[in-house]
């Protein structure tokens, strides 16, 4: 039986994940497996499919790259949430077919209760998820700390961040020193 989009996101709670990237991981997980917890894909390198695959579960995870998990452990949707998020954290959102083919956008719900249930409609991405992801690369893009073909980058170039290193480096001063100076007013 396939999840909803807002059982998705409750695994997903339960799993650990930051609450800012539960909406875009629920419909990640609708583009890889259909939200069916017990999802197998097993595949051979070629046609089109540069490595092998035998990726389990909701989020998809590769026991081939990822050869710490097992099946059975990977078809409880919490697990595979959890392992979702260690390979998040190594590397990136990039880890997801649906993501990196766009197929997770046909899943987006256009709000930010979890109530949609991911049946096919476009949406837009809520407006918290996107000033979350301005407001944590801003700095990081300014400072120079973004490194080139990662996922921060690719975003921080769409957003318009197009400063050379000079400009990072006094833009990123001016910042510190208008935190400063608020939190110093502060007191």
């Amino acid at each position: 039986m396939a999840l909803t989009n807002a059982q998705i996101r409750q695994v997903l709670r339960e799993a650990g994940w930051p609450e800012s990237l539960i909406p875009l991981m629920a419909a990640i997980g609708l583009g890889e497996s259909g939200g069916d917890p017990t999802a197998h894909r097993i595949r051979a390198a070629g046609q089109g499919q540069r490595l092998p695959e035998n990726s389990v579960g909701l989020f998809q995870i590769n026991l081939l790259a990822h050869p710490g998990y097992s099946v059975a452990n990977l078809v409880n949707p919490v697990n595979n949430a959890r392992a979702a998020l260690q390979i998040y954290r190594q590397q990136g959102l990039r880890a997801w077919g649906s993501y990196t083919d766009g197929r997770y956008r046909q899943y987006l719900v256009g709000d930010e209760t979890g109530q949609g249930t991911g049946s096919g409609s476009a949406a837009a991405v809520p407006a918290s998820l996107g000033s979350t992801v301005s407001s944590y690369l801003g700095l990081d893009w300014l400072l120079g700390n973004v490194p080139k073909g990662s996922d921060k980058y690719a975003q921080a170039t769409k957003t318009g961040y197009q400063f050379s290193g000079q400009q990072r480096y006094l833009a990123a001063i001016a910042i510190v020193v208008i935190v400063v100076a608020f939190t110093w007013s502060e007191f």
